[in-house]
């Protein structure tokens, strides 16, 4: 019984975990694609930076997606089996 509960708990929070730690990693891209990858990509296309504002967007998408999946470890560890 108690062996099965320390599973249960280590897979959810092995998962919440590696989650969370991909979002930390999803926001670091960010800040880097913002501040040295933005600009070399609007020269390379000869288009400003506000043309490629769907690219934070999508971004920023990631991270979210990352914090609700994240979360739902933790809402899947206390639904009834």
């Amino acid at each position: 019984m108690a062996k099965n509960s320390l599973e249960r708990y280590t897979h959810y929070y092995e998962r919440w975990a590696s989650n969370q730690s991909s979002r930390q990693k999803a926001l670091a891209d960010l800040q880097q694609m913002q501040t040295v990858h933005l600009g070399k990509l609007s020269d390379a296309q000869c288009q400003p930076e506000t043309q490629l504002k769907f690219i934070t967007d999508a971004w920023l998408q990631i991270v979210e997606c990352r914090r609700v999946l994240k979360w739902t470890y933790a809402y899947g560890y206390y639904l009834p089996d």
